[in-house]
Formats: C-alpha cells, structure tokens, sequence
C-alpha cells in the first residue's frame, strides 16, 4: 500500500466529517428568529390515531397516526425503549454539543445542514409541540387517551382497544410486544390501580404486567397556552412473585384484595368449596362501563333531534370518543361510595365532558355553554340528561341490592372475614401462605382472591409508586424492566411553549430560511385562504396574501429538493471514490501477507507509514 492511497482514504474520512472544524470554530452568525408556529402540526384526532384491521385482521395505521409514526421513529433507539428515548430527547433539548455533532444536526450556524439532519430535527420538533398540546389544550380525560396514542406511537407500539375482544389492564403494547398499563396525573395525584381481576388475569396469562406511570408538573396560568413545566415518569413491573406484597400494602380497603378464603387456606390451595362464581356476584367496573356505553347509546338515538336543536350536529361517533373521554371505570366518575353499580354520577364530571366538547361552537355563540359559570346551562341540556341517566337510572335500578345479594355478601364475609383476628392478621396469613407457594398454586391464588371473585379495584398512591422496591419486598421478582435499577422518577421531559422556543433560538442558518420558511408561509398560506372564503371573497388583500404565501412555498421546495438532490449525489461520487481506492489498494497490497498465531499481520514498514501519516494530519 503506497503513501499516496493511505493520503486518499484520509482525506475521504476528512472529507465526509468536515463538522469537526464547524464544532472547534463557533461563529455566530444572524438569524431570524423561529417561532413555535412553524413547526409541522399533527391532527391530534383520538379516532385519526386509532389502528384500523383490513377484513384479513391486519392492524394498518390511519393518515395521521403514520404521519406522527414517521416524525417519531427518527428518534432513536428504534427497538423502542421509552427511557432512552427521553433521554436522547433531552440531549437534544439541552442543545449537547456532542450530540448534537454526533447527530450531525449543525446547530451553530455553518449553513450545511444535510437533509437528513433536517428531518431528524423537524422529528425532535414535532415531538414536543405534540406532547406539548396534548397535555396542555385538553382536559383530564381526553389528555389521557391521546397520551396513549402518542407515546405508544414514540415506543413504536399499539394502542389495545379497550372495547375490543382481547381482555387486559394493559393500554398499550411497545415495539418488543411488552404489554403496558399507561397513566397520566397531574404531580402529587399519581393513581396506580384498575380491575384486580384483570390484572389477576394478565399476570396468570403472561406472568408480568408493566406499569408506565406519568405526573405532569405545570405552571398555573390562565391561557393554557401558557403553561410549561415537567413530565416526570414512573416504571415497575407487576409479577406472580410481588403482587400480593404490593397490593396488601396499598390504601384502605384495597388490600383485602389479596384475601384468601378459609376453606383455600385450611386445604393449602387444594379446596374451592363454597367460594361463589363471578357469574354471582357484581359485575366489574370494566363490565358496566360496556353496559353505560349501551345505555348511552340508545338514550343518545332516543334524542338526537333534540340534542341537535340544542348543540349542532352530533353523530355517534363523537358519542363514542365522548364515553371514551368520561372513563366511566374509573371511580372518580362517581358519587360517594364510589362503587361502580351503586353510585351516582359526579354531576361536575359531565359537565366538564360537555363544555371540553363543544367548546369551540361555544366560544363561536352557537350554544349556550360559554364559560365555567354556565354550568346550569350544560346541566339543562339533553345530552347531559342522556348521560346522567344512564347510570343513575338504568345501571343503579338493574343492580339494586336484594335479599339474594345480601345473602352472598353473608358468604363471602365467612369465607374472607374468619376468625377472632384483624384484618391485618389475616392479610398477612394470606400473603404469607402467596409468598411460599409454587407458581401454579399462585396462579389459583389470584383466582380465589377476594378482590378477583367480588371485583374489587386495587389502587396505589404516588408515594407507594415512588417506594414501590419497598411494598414489593421481600419477593420482588423482575421488578423493573432491563436497564432499570431503582424506583422513583426514572427520567424528567421538559415541556411548554416557552421551552420549545428557546430550542427553537438555538437553530441557525439555511435550516431556518428554507424548512421552517416552507412551514410558516404554508401555515399563512391556510389562514388567508380561510379567511378569504368565510369573508365572502372581497377581500382581495387576503387573496394575494395567499398568492404571495403559495408562491413563497414553491421557490423554497424548490431550494430544498436542489440542495438534497446534490447532497445525494456528492453522498453518492464520495461513494463511488472511497470504493475505487479500496480496490485499488487491495490490487497493490501483498497477496501472501505473514501469518503469526493465526492472524495477519501487515508488515512494520506500513504500520510505521500509517502512524506518520496520522501524526501529520491530526497534528499529534
């Protein structure tokens, strides 16, 4: 190999990393200011992100859901992993010059932005502005499921239908097929909890149920535009070994989940004798809120032309993302006692469903649901009525207690409740007797547990969740997933308006002026032209506001498929030239080289040339 050859493979590696002179030398140069408006917007459509099935079963994602599945996927790692990704997220935040380098995205200014780096950075973007409004414009419920639908989007996963025939606690799955239960609260209000009989359920079937548990810590401020703050994320999972450990140590009443029943216990898990079948007793929260859909449903068709006279066009699909949205399963939807099937509906909790809905008809005058104090107006309003009633009225009369309830709620209290002892005694004799058992007499123990036969809810505070190493002890199992090594908040999100601009100031040169130019004059672009139509097209400066934005938009595509058509042809001639001296160095190279030991060895007078050659160029 000549002097000459070992020049040309430097100056190739030099060649393609001319960033590293960009990284020494910081020039700042000036720029136009970005704003938070220019970045690409995702229709945030909990129906448009839904997974459609073709007749054949295959999951296809909708329009929008593929649009924010091609943004996202540019944020590595691509296997998925929600920690990771977070953390790449926030490199990037911070502007980490390293990483930024790395990821080849140019951010001082130099003015050779590849296109690759372009779509990585509009990817980074569009992230935030997304998350951004999500867990800012909505309110609690609707955040919540669009928050699944977005991060199982990021992990490269699937949303699970909760209406749909696969019966889980979980909400989503990840790229790996990890069966996931999402949840998102505001800081300080973190609930973990659900059906015990469907994770009892999902632990029998797969062993394991991770729980990915989220608060968001925002300012206050009356334009919720306004808001900035924190997403904090919480992980663990749920397994045969530590779920009774946790769930006897959580709040109030929802330990006595893990009760065993005497006959059980006394036969070391041999005897069912006389615990009653779940066909007997209450139907889950999960299970009614299928029945309250029902309900809804009809009363909904029952009064659709009055709804309308009263709200505008209302089809039932909205009714549905309605239901979907209130999250009737959970008990903060209901009255005290909190039971699903013997409470009353949160009056406060339908009126804010209504209001959040058909807030912009509102904010137009074309209903009469303008603001937080019309809440009589929303209450005498017919939809208010269907949903009201629909568990007040059919679901509280179906399931009114009678003597035959009465007489099961005796059997179970002399199956759970035995013996001169505290409820404490006999939840540790229980978890004690879980804790010693073989797998399979586990998988018996959640199906005669007493929150598994009466349908009972467990449910965890954001303390237990911070300390869950300690409930789970002292089997924890596989209780974090690979790579995690603690409990508490194992990664931070900064999010906000104001956060996304100062990200936005940290971006330079043609990346500026041609991408973010395209999208800002397409945003104008939509606006003048709306404006123009609703005004009746008499606006004639609206109309060249719309020509001039159109016009802007083409000359900018333009530049920008110019400049990647030539990148990829200079990718490609640099290419073609590091082959053509490969070969060539492999035609003048020694065909019979010495062997020692069993590996090649290239003589000393190359390596000593390859070493000059190196100190000279990197100047060591």
């Amino acid at each position: 190999m000549s002097a000459e050859l070992i020049l040309n493979l430097i100056n190739e590696v030099l060649d393609s990393n001319l960033k590293l002179d960009k990284k020494v030398i910081k020039e700042e140069q000036d720029s136009m200011t970005l704003s938070y408006d220019a970045i690409p917007e995702i229709p945030i459509s909990e129906l448009g992100w839904s997974q459609l099935n073709t007749r054949e079963g295959k999951s296809v994602p909708s329009e929008q859901r593929q649009q924010l599945i091609n943004f996202l996927k540019r944020i590595p790692p691509t296997d998925g992993d929600i920690v990771q990704k977070i953390n790449e997220l926030n490199k990037f935040f911070e502007a980490d010059e390293q990483y930024m380098y790395e990821r080849g995205f140019d951010m001082m200014g130099q003015g050779n932005v590849s296109a690759n780096a372009v779509s990585n950075v509009l990817a980074y973007l569009t992230f935030y502005k997304t998350l951004t409004t999500i867990i800012t414009h909505f309110n609690a419920s609707s955040a919540g499921f669009s928050f699944e639908s977005f991060i199982s989007a990021l992990v490269n996963g699937e949303q699970i239908d909760a209406k749909g025939q696969e019966r889980t606690i979980a909400d989503m799955k990840d790229g790996k097929g990890t069966y996931i239960s999402l949840k998102l609260y505001r800081e300080g209000q973190l609930k973990v909890g659900g059906s015990f009989s469907d994770l009892a359920h999902d632990l029998k079937l797969r062993g394991e149920m991770q729980y990915l548990n989220v608060t968001k810590d925002l300012t206050k401020s009356t334009n919720p535009l306004e808001q900035e703050g924190i997403l904090r994320f919480y992980r663990f999972n749920f397994n045969l070994d530590n779920v009774f450990n946790i769930v006897s140590k959580s709040s109030g009443k929802h330990k006595d989940c893990v009760l065993l029943p005497k006959t059980f216990l006394d036969s070391k898990g041999a005897s069912t004798e006389g615990i009653p079948t779940k066909a007997t007793m209450m139907p889950s929260p999960e299970q009614l809120e299928t029945e309250y859909e029902e309900n809804v449903l009809k009363r909904f068709k029952q009064n659709k032309e009055q709804i309308e006279k009263e709200l505008g066009p209302v089809d039932e699909e909205l009714i549905k993302l309605m239901i979907r949205n209130f999250n009737y399963s959970n008990s903060e939807s209901l009255k005290s006692p909190y039971e699903h099937g013997k409470a009353k509906l949160k009056p406060v909790r339908v009126v804010d469903l209504i209001r959040s809905q058909f807030a912009d008809r509102a904010d137009q005058g074309e209903i009469p649901i303008k603001s937080k104090t019309t809440n009589r107006a929303i209450a005498a309003t017919t939809l208010y009525k269907v949903f009201i009633v629909a568990n007040d009225e059919d679901i509280l009369k179906k399931y009114k207690p009678d003597d035959l309830a009465k007489l099961r709620r005796g059997a179970m209290s002399e199956l759970y409740y035995y013996g001169d002892m505290s409820d404490e005694e006999r939840r540790k004799i229980s978890v004690d007797f879980y804790n010693d058992a073989s797998p399979e007499i586990k998988k018996k123990c959640l199906e005669v547990a007493k929150g598994n036969v009466d349908n009972l809810q467990f449910e965890l505070n954001q303390n237990m969740v911070k300390n869950i190493d300690q409930l789970a002890a002292p089997k924890p199992g596989n209780l974090f997933p690979e790579g995690q090594t603690k409990s508490g908040p194992i990664a931070e999100l900064k999010i906000g308006r104001n956060n996304i601009q100062k990200m936005l100031n940290n971006i330079r040169g043609e990346l500026n002026e041609i991408v973010f130019g395209i999208f800002k004059s397409l945003k104008s672009l939509t606006q003048q032209l709306q404006a123009y139509f609703s005004g009746g097209l008499v606006n004639n400066n609206l109309a060249q506001g719309a020509e001039d934005a159109a016009q802007e938009i083409q000359d900018q595509t333009v530049k920008a498929r110019e400049r990647a058509e030539a990148e990829r042809a200079e990718d490609k001639a640099k290419a073609q030239r590091a082959a053509a001296t490969r070969r060539q160095a492999a035609a003048t190279a020694d065909p019979t080289p010495a062997l020692r030991g069993g590996v090649r060895n290239e003589s000393k007078e190359f390596d000593d040339q390859l070493q000059l050659l190196m100190n000279e160029v990197f100047g060591k």
